[in-house]
C-alpha cells in the first residue's frame, strides 16, 4: 500500500499530510492556505499520527527534485566525475554551470521546505500528543527527534545549494531563510547568514541525537544517521576534532559493518547494506519515477543524461582489483551502437530484481562515509597514523589490497581521491572539492562546458534562487544572477 493510499484509509487524520501533499504540488512554499500553515488544535492527537505526519515527510524527500534524483546528480555532474550526454539534456544546465532564476526549478528551492514544513508541523504540535503508556512517550521523543534532524538536514541542504561554502567567510555571507515556526501567508522570511544556518542546523541535530531512540529503523533517520549528518557538517566548517571525535565514536560502536568485497556489486541491487546508516526506500509503488536518479542516468531504460566522466574512470582503474569499477557497464543510448566503455556506473540497477531503474534506494549516510570523516577529520588534526588506518581499512575492503597506502608519502590528495571513488553518484563530488576552497579542475575528456575551473568565490559556485520564490518572496538574489 502506497503512502498516500494509507493516509486515505484513515480518512486523512493528520492535516499536515494534505499541506504535505498540496505544497509538494506548488512551486511555491510560502502561498499556504491558512489551513495548512495554522493546524486544528487536534490535528495531531496520538502517536501514530505523528508517524503519519513523518511518513509525509520522508515521501517528500523522496520527491524527484530532492534525494530520488536531482540532490544527488547535481552533486556530481558539476564537478568533474560525471557529464553530461550533450546539451539540452536533463542535466546540462548544471553541468554547463547555465542556471539561470528563470530556468531552475522551483521544486529544487521549494523541497526541502516542504520537509520543513512537514517537520514544524510536528514541533509545533508535540506537547498535545495524547500519550498512554511510558512506551509510547519513548517512541513520540524518538519521532519528535527525527522532525528535528530531518529540519537540520533540509537546511543543509539548502544552504549548500544556495549559500557559499562556509569557509570562504566564516558563514558571513547570505544563506537561506531559516524557518523554524509555522508561517501564516503574509510572512516573508528574509535570508539569514551561512553561519546562522549552519547555527541553527547544528542545534537541530543536537537536540535529535538527544531524543532519538539508538536503534536500527530501516528507511528512517536514527541517532547513527543524525551522528553521521553532524560529522559531515562539522566537516564542512572546518571543525575537524568535532567531526573526527563524532566519526571515532560511531566506528567504535556501530552495528553497521562495511560490505565484504563480495558483496559490494549486489548490495546495489537490494538495498540497505551491512553499512546502510540512512537511506530513503523506494518501492515499485513509491518511488521518483522517470526523473529519478536511476531513470535519468540509464542509457537503456531512461534518458541516458549523464555518464561517468573520463576523469573518474582513469581515477577508479587505478588499482586493477577494485570492485568499484567492476560494477560498471558500457553507457550505450538507446538505439545506437557507439559505446562509452565502462561508463555507466552500477550503482542505481534497479532493486529486489526490479527491471525498472527508478526503484532504487537514495543513500543519504552509509558506514564508508564515516571512515572517510574519520580519515580526513584526523589528517586535519595531525593524527596522521590513524587517519591512514582508517581509509586503509576501506581500501581493503574495495581491492582486498592490504595497507595500500603508506605513511610516507600519504596526502590529504589521497583522501579524497578515495571520497570520490567511493561515494561517485551519491551527490557529494561537487561540494567536496570547494568546501576547503580548493580550485575545482574539470579537465575530463569531451567536455563541452562553459566553466572548467571554480572555487568557492566564484558567483556561479552556489546555484540562483528561482524567480518563482522571488516574485512571491522579493530575497536578495545571489551574486552574478
Amino acid at each position: 500500500m502506497t503512502l498516500l493510499n494509507h493516509i486515505i484509509s484513515i480518512k486523512l487524520k493528520s492535516l499536515i499530510i494534505i499541506a504535505l501533499i498540496c505544497s509538494s504540488c506548488s512551486h511555491d512554499w510560502l502561498n499556504m492556505h491558512p489551513s495548512d500553515s495554522l493546524p486544528a488544535e487536534d490535528a495531531l492527537k496520538s502517536v501514530s499520527d505523528v508517524d503519519y505526519a513523518l511518513n509525509g515527510a520522508y515521501n517528500a524527500m523522496l520527491h524527484h527534485y530532492y534525494y530520488g534524483g536531482t540532490m544527488l546528480w547535481i552533486g556530481d555532474v558539476r564537478a568533474n566525475d560525471m557529464m553530461s550526454t550533450s546539451i539540452g539534456v536533463r542535466t546540462s544546465n548544471e553541468y554547463r554551470f547555465q542556471s539561470t532564476a528563470d530556468n531552475i526549478s522551483a521544486d529544487l528551492w521549494s523541497q526541502p521546505y516542504v520537509v520543513i514544513k512537514a517537520t514544524n508541523s510536528i514541533l509545533y504540535q508535540k506537547e498535545n500528543i495524547e500519550i498512554k503508556t511510558e512506551n509510547e512517550q519513548e517512541t513520540l521523543n524518538s519521532y519528535i527527534g527525527e522532525a528535528y534532524a530531518l529540519r537540520a538536514l533540509a537546511l543543509f541542504d539548502l544552504t549548500r545549494l544556495f549559500g557559499k561554502a562556509y569557509k570562504a567567510d566564516n558563514g558571513a555571507s547570505l544563506g537561506v531563510p531559516i524557518v523554524t515556526e509555522l508561517l501564516n501567508p503574509a510572512e516573508k522570511p528574509g535570508r539569514s547568514s551561512v553561519a546562522e544556518c549552519y547555527q541553527q542546523i547544528i542545534s537541530d541535530f543536537k537536540e535529535a541525537i538527544t531524543l532519538l531512540a539508538n536503534e536500527k529503523h530501516n528507511g528512517r533517520i536514527t541517532q547513527e544517521a543524525a551522528n553521521t549528518l553532524l560529522a559531515r557538517v562539522y566537516l564542512y566548517m572546518g571543525e575537524d576534532e568535532l567531526a573526527y571525535n563524532i566519526a571515532k565514536s560511531i566506528i567504535d560502536n556501530t552495528e553497521a559493518q562495511l560490505i565484504a568485497y563480495a558483496d559490494y556489486e549486489n548490495s546495489w541491487k537490494v538495498g540497505l547494506s551491512s553499512e546502510s546508516i540512512f537511506e530513503l526506500v523506494s518501492t515499485s509503488e513509491n518511488n521518483a519515477g522517470g526523473e529519478s536518479m536511476g531513470y535519468v542516468m540509464s542509457p537503456s531504460d531512461g534518458y541516458g543524461a549523464f555518464h561517468l566522466s573520463s576523469s573518474y574512470l582513469s581515477l577508479i582503474k587505478e588499482i586493477d582489483t577494485d570492485i568499484r569499477a567492476q560494477i560498471n557497464t558500457d553507457f550505450v543510448l538507446s538505439g545506437r551502437t557507439d559505446a562509452i566503455k565502462d561508463a555507466y556506473l552500477g550503482k542505481y540497477p534497479g532493486k529486489d530484481g526490479s527491471n525498472y531503474v527508478a526503484v532504487n534506494n537514495h543513500i543519504i549516510a552509509r558506514l564508508s562515509e564515516v571512515y572517510l570523516i574519520a580519515a580526513e577529520a584526523a589528517f586535519k588534526t595531525n593524527k596522521k597514523q590513524t587517519s591512514l588506518e582508517y581509509l586503509n581499512t576501506l581500501v581493503e575492503k574495495r581491492t582486498e589490497l592490504v595497507d595500500y597506502y603508506a605513511l610516507d608519502d600519504y596526502s590529504l590528495v589521497q583522501i579524497m581521491n578515495e571520497r570520490r571513488k567511493e561515494l561517485v553518484g551519491e551527490g557529494h563530488n561537487y561540494f567536496d572539492a570547494l568546501r576547503d576552497g580548493e580550485t575545482l579542475v574539470r579537465d575530463h575528456d569531451n567536455f563541452f562546458g562553459e566553466i572548467s575551473e571554480i572555487d568557492f568565490n566564484h558567483n556561479k559556485a552556489i546555484l540562483p534562487i528561482p524567480r518563482a520564490e522571488l516574485n512571491t518572496n522579493p530575497i536578495a538574489q545571489n551574486p552574478g544572477y
